[in-house]
């Protein structure tokens, strides 16, 4: 058994079973397994389209044309506060520090950023973030940093770098 793979059978009578048997697995197999995956998710796409009706209903400001990223000029120290506000991170758990507008090479200006959350929850740093990439879509998350509180289970400190890509005008 130890000398198996100096073994010529292997290579002249083995690997090809194995190649010739690997089409039949994935057409009896695979193929019926994953054309029922699709039927099943296929059926979730009704649910999907009325929770975006609902969310659209409750909360039509987010396409809107008076949407604060339609209409204000995007501030980091606004945006932050907002997002900060909405998660419920007290206003001492978080700062900022933010670059320079430079042109960016898709031809728009950018400007980079650092927020930093003390002491926070990892559920808040989440929602954070994804609250303040829903309500500026041109904002990129560059950076996570994270470093956990050893006195405390869940206390983080988070450090989270951003690009904002301002629209052409």
């Amino acid at each position: 058994m130890k000398d198996l793979h100096k073994n010529p059978v292997v290579y002249y009578v083995l690997v090809p079973v194995a190649v010739a048997v690997w089409p039949l697995l994935v057409w009896i197999q695979y193929l019926p397994r994953a054309q029922k995956d699709l039927a099943k998710w296929k059926g979730y796409f009704p649910d999907v389209n009325a929770v975006a009706g609902e969310i659209l209903r409750l909360d039509p400001d987010r396409l809107a044309e008076g949407s604060p990223a339609v209409t204000e000029r995007f501030d980091y120290l606004t945006a932050i506060s907002r997002a900060a506000i909405k998660c419920s991170i007290p206003v001492g758990s978080y700062n900022h520090s933010t670059g320079v507008t430079t042109p960016s090479s898709k031809g728009q200006e950018s400007q980079t950023a650092t927020v930093t959350l003390k002491g926070v929850g990892i559920v808040q740093a989440c929602k954070f973030l994804s609250t303040i990439q829903i309500d500026w879509p041109h904002l990129e998350c560059t950076s996570i940093n994270l470093t956990q509180d050893k006195k405390m289970l869940d206390r983080w400190d988070v450090k989270l770098g951003f690009q904002y890509f301002y629209p052409k005008q």
